[in-house]
């Protein structure tokens, strides 16, 4: 890959990663970003997390770029994030994107998924100790897909990153509790896809 190409890439994740909106401030962004620039090689980076809306604004962010430079080469980001809120929040301005680019490149796969779930309950809760194991789990279950990402087909990544998010949609409808001795009411409310 010429020297142009890789600033040009760079460039672009750089610009992605900065104009991705603030507002809720650095704490409250759950970023994944994935850059390939080495010909014949996969680059996975899964960033899985689970967050508590507080002082009833709900305005977290989940963001995952995916870029590559490069031949025969695959570069995939995953972005999965659970917010748990209370049913009486007074702003609702949740934000979720995806962008993937292939530049210079021949024989290129850039994939970015960002899937964001949002869980509202009457009362104060929180994720289980073993809610909190299994997302572990499933950011390490995403970013082991990265040897085999050079063989792998567009279909296939979808499906790996489809029964991902199968999984975080159960934890979220199962492994949130109240914690103020309130009856098990959390729900998912929303669910958003980039």
């Amino acid at each position: 890959m010429n020297r142009n190409a890789r600033v040009l890439l760079s460039s672009l994740v750089a610009a992605a990663v900065l104009l991705a909106p603030t507002g809720a401030g650095a704490s409250d962004q759950n970023i994944a970003v994935a850059t390939n620039v080495t010909d014949g090689t996969g680059v996975v980076d899964a960033s899985v997390d689970f967050r508590v809306a507080a002082n009833g604004v709900v305005d977290e962010e989940n963001v995952a770029y995916a870029a590559a430079s490069c031949v025969d080469c695959q570069a995939v980001a995953a972005a999965f994030q659970i917010v748990l809120v209370t049913r009486d929040y007074d702003t609702f301005v949740p934000y979720n994107e995806a962008f993937g680019a292939n530049v210079a490149c021949d024989r290129c796969l850039s994939w970015a998924s960002a899937k964001q779930i949002i869980v509202v309950s009457d009362g104060a809760a929180s994720l289980t100790g073993a809610g909190h194991q299994r997302m572990r789990a499933l950011e390490e279950s995403i970013e082991a897909i990265q040897p085999d990402l050079p063989g792998m087909s567009l279909t296939e990544v979808q499906a790996v990153l489809n029964a991902a998010f199968a999984e975080l949609l159960d934890i979220a409808q199962t492994e949130i509790r109240r914690t103020d001795g309130g009856p098990q009411d959390a729900e998912v409310v929303a669910s958003l896809s980039s």
